[in-house]
């Protein structure tokens, strides 16, 4: 039996800004709001611990709130970092992604996944991001379509994904 020929046809790179708008896009923003929320309550508890006079307990929680908060907050750019240094910096790994009427396959060896799974899209300046998962994503570079274009594929994937959250540039 002899595949349909793709819609789309999508090479993204993924470089270190690709990943790490990926690993920063793709957190929920109430994650980034609650981790600025502990942090801010941390240096509140330390306040209050400073003026009842224990400055040792103090010093521990002011240290232990920054790095929390810094920990947390630049996860993304560790994650981005250490995916670039398996592919190596100069030569970046480069994904195909095929995208057919009912179904779309990301790499090479990749499973067929239906549209009615994404659960949400993220669009930035540069990149479609399809999220099936927390961890089970697609990318999509707007400069990287071999077959169709950036415009044709969001009204592509509004169409196909009618129950995923879109979330557009700003």
């Amino acid at each position: 039996m002899e595949q349909p020929s793709a819609r789309f046809v999508n090479v993204c790179p993924y470089t270190y800004a690709n990943l790490l708008t990926l690993y920063r896009k793709g957190r929920p923003w109430w994650v980034n709001v609650l981790l600025g929320v502990m942090t801010v309550l941390g240096l509140v508890l330390v306040a209050f611990t400073a003026s009842e006079g224990q400055w040792a307990s103090c010093a521990l929680m002011a240290l232990f709130a920054v790095v929390y908060g810094y920990y947390w907050l630049a996860a993304p750019i560790r994650q981005a970092k250490r995916r670039v240094a398996q592919y190596g910096p100069d030569q970046p790994h480069r994904e195909t992604s095929r995208f057919y009427e009912d179904t779309y396959v990301s790499g090479e060896d990749g499973a067929y996944l239906k549209y009615n799974k994404i659960y949400r899209i993220i669009e930035t300046k540069e990149l479609f991001i399809l999220v099936v998962k927390p961890q089970l994503y697609c990318l999509a570079d707007k400069a990287g379509f071999t077959q169709g274009s950036a415009e044709a594929f969001r009204q592509f994937l509004t169409e196909r994904a009618p129950q995923a959250k879109y979330r557009r540039p700003r």
